[in-house]
């Protein structure tokens, strides 16, 4: 088998799916910017902003996981953001990807640093990722905004002649990496505030490309050995044991750390009275 395995590069880019997509994405990215800039402006919190720009910089995963996982935005009518790879991705996408994982980085990050984070709230963000993930690529892939090709396993919605369809392992790896990321940066980032949170700025990228790539492994290799789509049933069900130990590590990380900080904390706290001038005991 040839690698990478080539997509059908006659394909058109619908200019209509296009143009709304940009409008959309670049709406809401406008939104996040302008709350951003609120937040620094007005509470010198500058988080948003660093997540938006890293995920922004998360940008390198899309030709990665395209020539992998055998994903193809139609070059032809294409508003493009970048060409690389051999790979056109529009301009829409880099205008996504900032919210699409700033927003979940945000939220939890925040949450954590007040400790608002609970096992209940790490679970219903997976989901709400998973469902936004999902939801959102049912008009576009029928539509054929971008196409996802090849033998891939646990295909919904194909039409013969039209579209591959929605192979499901997209949604379950793309929110395992989005949540994963946000988790990841809320362990690295406790006890820091302000600009002392600068590491979300490369820490993300790195986040976004090696969890998703991580995670997606186990398929990218059987369907680029031509693996057909029941065979490459095995490594779907590989990846998808990687999601899960993956997330529930990091539920254990953050829940188990936190009640040792807690703890010190309150032995900290109470000891203190039990001090007098001198540093004897009273």
């Amino acid at each position: 088998m040839n690698f990478p395995l080539e997509p059908n590069r006659d394909l058109i880019m619908p200019h209509g799916w296009d143009m709304g997509f940009l409008i959309f994405a670049g709406s809401v990215m406008s939104l996040f910017v302008l709350y951003g800039l609120w937040l620094l402006a007005a509470k010198r919190e500058p988080l948003l902003l660093m997540v938006l720009i890293g995920g922004m910089l998360g940008e390198m995963l899309e030709p990665i996981c395209n020539v992998l996982g055998m994903a193809y935005h139609p070059e032809h009518g294409q508003m493009v953001g970048f060409v690389t790879l051999g790979r056109h991705i529009p301009l829409w996408l880099v205008l996504c990807y900032p919210w699409y994982f700033g927003a979940f980085a945000y939220r939890i990050i925040s949450w954590d640093a007040r400790g608002e984070l609970t096992a209940t709230r790490f679970w219903a963000t997976f989901g709400v990722a998973a469902f936004f993930c999902f939801a959102i690529e049912i008009g576009p892939v029928q539509g054929v905004l971008w196409d996802y090709f090849g033998e891939q396993p646990l295909t919904l919605f194909a039409k013969p002649g039209v579209t591959h369809g929605m192979p499901l392992m997209w949604y379950i790896v793309n929110p395992t990496s989005v949540v994963a990321t946000a988790a990841f940066l809320a362990l690295a980032m406790r006890n820091l505030k302000g600009w002392q949170r600068w590491p979300v700025l490369t820490l993300m990228p790195l986040s976004i490309v090696g969890f998703h790539t991580g995670a997606f492994a186990p398929v990218y290799v059987t369907e680029n050995a031509g693996w057909s789509a029941s065979q490459s049933l095995l490594t779907a069900g590989i990846s998808t044991l990687f999601c899960v130990v993956l997330l529930k590590t990091f539920e254990r990380m953050l829940f188990a750390t936190r009640g040792v900080a807690v703890a010190r904390q309150g032995a900290t706290v109470k000891s203190g009275p039990e001090m007098v001038r001198g540093g004897k005991p009273a």
